[in-house]
């Protein structure tokens, strides 16, 4: 049975996760990166404070409000430490972030948010495997998100192409997440417990990285610009307490497929998509997630071991950490 604290958690978790329909900028789902952090600080000191950070790699990508362009940026920045296609001003990055953390706790986060990234940490094999050498050039997520959307379409639901996919990726990381979560009971709580004692130095090295770019980026005075980072960064800590909580629940599939399937019509209407009278979206949503968890997650614990040991090597070899 939910409880109303359940419920009330959950339900911060479907505001804040609306955001994620409109982006293709996630990789592994916040419950992954949270263990593939964990692991990666075994021994460590502070290893809560780098799996915030790491989980914080996608701190931006649940803004709303903003125009296109300033959030393709801000994913850029936080996730590459190279210039931007089309782009020519020089852009701040995830090693702008580390270069300016001061203090032990500030330095364990930072280099949990160095470890999210898509060059050289655990994106990487998740979007696209670039010189890891991984059979599947695209990165994990993304070939089964396009091998469950191909399975879809042929349901007749009249959803197709890049809405399909995007709403696949979403299905699938997801999927991911549930069972990494049920196969180590503690890593929800862990999530939970990273955000609430997470350092308030972090925010401050957001603000200090990026309120510069959002100013320049939306026009905006400097105070201004600051606040938007700080109120983005304390949404998504308190989305990451409550979807630790939620993960830590005996229910917590059940929880994911009514939240997803509350999300849903948004995400129909902004893709102009319109289903088949009579398609029950609650019905419909513990499908895919069925369909996720049990045809397309094969292999993920293989490719998230091989992530850990990926990301650890690369931070050893760059040296500066």
């Amino acid at each position: 049975m939910r409880t109303k604290k359940t419920q009330a958690a959950w339900a911060a978790v479907a505001l804040m996760a609306s955001i994620c329909f409109a982006s293709q900028a996630f990789a592994w789902g916040s419950a992954t990166h949270a263990y593939i952090s964990d692991n990666l600080s075994k021994g460590d000191r502070n290893p809560l404070q780098k799996i915030y950070g790491n989980m914080a790699g996608d701190v931006f990508a649940y803004m709303s409000g903003h125009p296109a362009q300033t959030l393709k940026l801000l994913y850029w920045v936080t996730h590459y430490d190279s210039p931007l296609p089309g782009y020519p001003a020089a852009l701040p990055s995830y090693l702008d972030l580390w270069e300016k953390s001061r203090t032990v706790l500030g330095k364990a986060a930072a280099f949990g948010f160095v470890s999210h990234n898509g060059e050289m940490g655990a994106d990487v094999t998740a979007h696209g495997s670039y010189d890891y050498t991984m059979a599947e050039p695209d990165g994990f997520v993304i070939v089964k998100a396009k091998q469950m959307a191909a399975v879809v379409e042929d349901w007749g639901l009249g959803i197709s192409g890049t809405a399909l996919y995007e709403l696949c990726h979403i299905f699938v990381e997801s999927a991911i997440d549930l069972k990494i979560a049920e196969h180590h009971p503690l890593l929800g709580a862990k999530m939970s417990a990273a955000a609430l004692v997470r350092t308030p130095e972090f925010p401050a090295l957001l603000v200090e990285t990026y309120a510069g770019l959002l100013a320049t980026l939306e026009s905006l005075d400097q105070n201004t610009a600051k606040l938007i980072v700080r109120k983005a960064e304390s949404d998504f800590r308190s989305l990451m307490i409550s979807y630790g909580h939620a993960l830590s629940q005996a229910n917590a599939r059940e929880l994911v497929a009514d939240q997803l399937a509350a999300l849903a019509p948004a995400f129909l209407a902004a893709n102009d998509v319109e289903l088949p009278p009579g398609i029950d979206i609650g019905a419909l949503s513990d499908a895919f997630l069925k369909l996720a968890y049990y045809q397309f997650t094969d292999g993920y614990d293989g490719k998230v071991a091989a992530t850990i040991q990926w990301v650890r090597e690369n931070l050893g070899a760059h040296g500066n950490f």
